[in-house]
């Protein structure tokens, strides 16, 4: 029997080995993992950030620019006195940090800024007696009394200043008006034609080197019988804080200045009402004595309207007012136009307008 024949080709398959190829990457092992020292993270002014391990507190001060704003000394009237007079400071841990230490995690560094502080006030009370006005002198009359004022005890900026009779009053139907730091061009002649119009008197405190500027001006004033006093050569801040030769100067050089325009003037309005007893005793040995004010309406205060101007000045005047009042340093246009009803309010209580002094 034969065996079975197989029809078409015959192949031979060899067998395959199938290898498993393994890539191999290196891996990259540091010599210690206690070799990668971490960063330090710690808050700056609220925010967390990571610095550089080793960090020391003037290092971060120095890389973030952190720098606190400094406050000012202010006066009661919120002019600077003295800018930058409190620094502020920067915190570590809400501590002032004098030192430079190494900064640990969670240390927290904070920037305060210097706070503006207002100065100080005092309380000052004058005895004024009877029979002849006072120096310095707040109103027209001649009744014993105190005069209560409360001023910035650096700048001496009057706040307040209210007289208490202690005796029988003396004092005249009339009222004061004063104009301080002129001579001023325009609003001056514009005051001028107003006074001029309803007939009435008024005084005049000049600044020394504004009257030297303005002669015409002044003799204008003259000219109209109004008085002129002495308001200082240069309107400083603060009068009391000047040397004694200094606050000579200011007063001295302004009365040179009027007396060669013809006026011999004895009155004298420190600048922004700043006084002490050197102010008083040098002004004394010039032949000078300080008028202050009883009413004031801080039309320099701006922006103050006419009417507002007019209603402060109305409320508070009385028999021997001595009401102040600006026609230079700025623009005067709200007073100006505030006398027209200032004028015949005053009239209309009874009381008559006139200057202070003979």
């Amino acid at each position: 029997m034969h065996p079975p024949r197989f029809r078409g080709r015959f192949k031979l398959i060899a067998p395959v080995t199938v290898m498993s190829l393994a890539v191999v990457f290196p891996l990259v092992i540091p010599g210690s993992l206690h070799d990668m020292v971490p960063q330090t993270g710690i808050r700056v002014q609220g925010a967390f950030h990571y610095v550089a391990p080793n960090s020391t507190f003037a290092t971060i001060v120095q890389q973030f620019h952190l720098r606190p704003k400094a406050g000012s000394l202010m006066s009661a009237t919120g002019a600077v006195l003295q800018r930058g007079a409190y620094p502020g400071a920067i915190l570590l841990n809400g501590a002032r940090e004098p030192g430079d230490p190494r900064l640990s995690p969670g240390d927290a560094i904070e920037v305060v800024d210097g706070r503006n502080r207002s100065e100080p006030l005092q309380r000052e009370v004058i005895k004024i007696s009877a029979g002849r006005p006072g120096n310095p002198q707040f109103n027209l009359g001649t009744t014993p009394g105190e005069q209560i004022i409360v001023k910035g005890k650096i700048s001496g900026t009057i706040l307040s200043s209210v007289f208490r009779p202690t005796g029988r009053a003396s004092r005249p139907l009339s009222v004061a008006l004063t104009f301080d730091d002129g001579p001023w061009p325009i609003s001056t002649l514009q005051i001028l034609s107003i006074l001029k119009r309803f007939h009435v008197k008024a005084t005049f405190f000049v600044v020394g080197y504004l009257a030297a500027a303005h002669p015409d001006l002044v003799h204008e004033e003259l000219a109209a019988g109004m008085k002129v006093g002495n308001h200082t050569w240069d309107h400083p801040l603060s009068l009391a804080s000047l040397s004694p030769g200094a606050i000579r100067d200011e007063i001295a050089r302004t009365k040179a200045v009027l007396a060669g325009l013809g006026d011999r003037t004895d009155l004298l309005r420190p600048s922004g009402g700043d006084y002490n007893s050197e102010v008083i005793q040098v002004a004394r040995q010039l032949g000078s004595r300080l008028v202050m004010w009883s009413v004031d309406p801080r039309d320099w205060d701006q922006p103050k309207s006419a009417t507002q101007i007019a209603s402060a000045v109305l409320a508070n005047v009385r028999p021997g007012s001595i009401v102040i009042l600006h026609d230079g340093g700025g623009d005067r246009s709200n007073t100006v136009a505030a006398l027209p009803t200032i004028i015949p309010g005053i009239l209309n209580k009874g009381l008559g307008l006139s200057t202070v002094g003979p």
